[in-house]
């Protein structure tokens, strides 16, 4: 470990590897998403949430490496790429996957969620039973 004490900020580069940093965006991101998705929290499976989690945490390393190329180049002063853009791309397929299975799991959700009480009744008591 290097010098320097947890959640000290002053030696931070992109700050995708840091906790502090990432937290937050992945929270404000997470809140936006359900509130444009009409959904709560509570209202989630634990993998759906999960894999929520694993989503916006993925998205907030991105943006903290978005903003750290936007603010110093990519291209450092002796010629060569940025260090972490070697990860960037790994992220970017991760979160692009992550992405689908939190869609496939938030589409079983939404599938159990819509059922109409007709849909019930006729599962539960047969179709067009009038017996």
């Amino acid at each position: 470990m290097t010098g320097g004490t947890p959640g000290n900020l002053n030696s931070s580069t992109h700050g995708a590897y840091s906790e502090t940093r990432i937290r937050p965006i992945a929270r404000n991101r997470k809140r936006r998403f359900l509130a444009r998705a009409g959904l709560r929290a509570s209202e989630l499976s634990a993998v759906t949430l999960a894999r929520l989690n694993g989503w916006t945490r993925l998205e907030a390393k991105l943006e903290l490496i978005d903003r750290h190329v936007n603010e110093h180049g990519l291209i450092r002063a002796d010629g060569e790429l940025e260090g972490v853009m070697r990860a960037y791309v790994a992220l970017e397929n991760s979160a692009r996957l992550a992405l689908t299975k939190l869609e496939e799991s938030l589409r079983a959700e939404r599938g159990k969620r819509e059922e109409t009480l007709g849909e019930y009744l006729d599962r539960t008591y047969g179709e067009g039973d009038d017996g």
